[in-house]
């Protein structure tokens, strides 16, 4: 009988064990701009919280989008929080992921404002208005690639 782990993964032989390798601060940084959305986490009542978000990435911060009294303004501006985006690839044959952690607070800057509400912006993946921006400071960025 085939077990749920082994029909998604295939089969291969010794020589063809996937090689996971890490990834340099500037090719993460590269491969998050390369991309516009992932996962924000953080911890809430000793529970992981996990969301899917829009994000822009910077030089040295990471900006998204939360409702003014959602989970992530009222949350993510008191805890640590790790962005997480990643390119799975269904055949395993290059696979990346990258994570940020850091701490967050509201963009209040006047200029850094209006840059993000420039005509190319995230759109936000919750239903209904995210007009806070919330800039991510990374502390620690990792990232790990697979490839077969």
């Amino acid at each position: 009988m085939t077990t749920p782990w082994e029909a998604v993964m295939p089969s291969r032989g010794p020589s063809e064990r996937p090689l996971f390798g890490r990834l340099g601060a500037d090719e993460c940084r590269w491969l998050l701009s390369s991309r516009s959305s992932g996962r924000i986490c953080f911890s809430v009542d000793d529970r992981v919280q996990v969301m899917l978000t829009a994000y822009v990435a910077r030089t040295d911060r990471i900006y998204f989008r939360a409702a003014a009294f959602g989970r992530v303004a009222r949350r993510a501006q008191t805890r640590p929080v790790t962005l997480q985006v990643d390119d799975m690839q269904s055949d395993h044959q290059a696979s990346w992921s990258v994570t940020v952690t850091g701490t967050s607070q509201r963009v209040d800057d006047a200029a850094t404002l209006a840059s993000l509400w420039s005509p190319v912006r995230p759109v936000p993946w919750e239903a209904g208005q995210e007009p806070l921006w919330i800039a991510l400071a990374a502390d620690d960025v990792q990232g790990q690639r697979l490839r077969s």
